[in-house]
Order: C-alpha cells, then structure tokens, then sequence
C-alpha cells in the first residue's frame, strides 16, 4: 500500500511541476488505484469489527455484545491527554488538564467585547426597520397591481365576473 501512495505522491508532485495530459493521466490513474486499496481495507476492516461484535452474542453474552455496539456506534473519540499551561509548561495529570481548561473557557467567555461588529448601534437596529417597512410596503403595492388569476381557469379574475 505505501508504495502505491509514493508513486500517487510523486506522479503528483510532475504534475504540480509540468502540467502535461500523460502527467495528469499518470497521476489520476495511481490516484483512483490508492483509493479502491483503500475502500478495500475500510470494507476489511469493517468486516472484521462486525464479526467481533457478533461473537458475544453468538456465545450468549448480552452485556459484551451491547458494549460492544455501543462502541462502535460512538466511533473513535479522541481524548486530549496533555494541556499546557499559560508558561507554556506541559500538564499531564487528568485533574490539571481538567482545571486548565476550566480557567482557559471561563476568560474566553468573560472577556470583553472589543469587537466593533459586535456592539449593536442603535442607528443600525433603526435603518433594518425601515428597510424592514420599506419592504413590506411595496410587497403590498405590488399585489394590488398584479391581477389574481383564477385556480382552475388561469384567467384574471376580473374577466371571469363578466
């Protein structure tokens, strides 16, 4: 498999330097190779973790086949074991990290606005509603210019009270 991702790799890296039609081939051709080796080894793998998850409930083993299916339904959740500190120290400890983290989330939440955008203007809120009348006012005026037509018969609605 590596060697099919350096060759993908190099027959791109032609192609960045001189853009030519056998290059581009060459290059799509070994790209859609690595990625069938890749579909491949995901459907493998896949294979694989479904018969894992159904051995236990082959045995009779209730609690390790749910377990089981619990987990791969959640998928991969990566854990952020490491945290540094505002010296730039590394912190391992879970308890650390975890206070860390606090402090970190509590200052962003409760810094200042600064922002310009963020500050409402009350001149801004008063040009939206009359934008806002503007709008509603010509939606209006435009339906009574319009004539209604009739469901059924597509004809104005005035010429069908004759």
């Amino acid at each position: 498999m590596c060697t099919n991702y350096r060759g993908k790799n190099i027959a791109r890296r032609k192609t960045l330097e001189k853009e030519t039609r056998t290059n581009t081939e060459r290059y799509q051709e070994l790209r859609r190779k690595a990625n069938r080796i890749c579909k491949k080894k995901k459907k493998e793998n896949m294979k694989e973790r479904l018969e894992k998850i159904e051995q236990p409930s082959k045995q009779n083993e209730r609690r390790k086949f749910y377990k089981a299916v619990d987990k791969a339904k959640r998928g991969f959740q990566r854990r952020i074991l490491y945290c540094k500190t505002k010296t730039g120290k590394v912190i391992c400890e879970e308890s650390e990290v975890l206070e860390r983290r606090e402090v970190h989330f509590k200052e962003l939440l409760n810094k200042e606005v600064e922002d310009e955008r963020m500050e409402r203007d009350e001149t801004d809120v008063e040009s939206v509603r009359k934008g806002k009348k503007r709008k509603e006012e010509k939606r209006r005026r435009g339906s009574k210019l319009r004539p209604t037509y009739e469901i059924a018969s597509g004809i104005p609605h005035s010429e069908n009270k004759k």
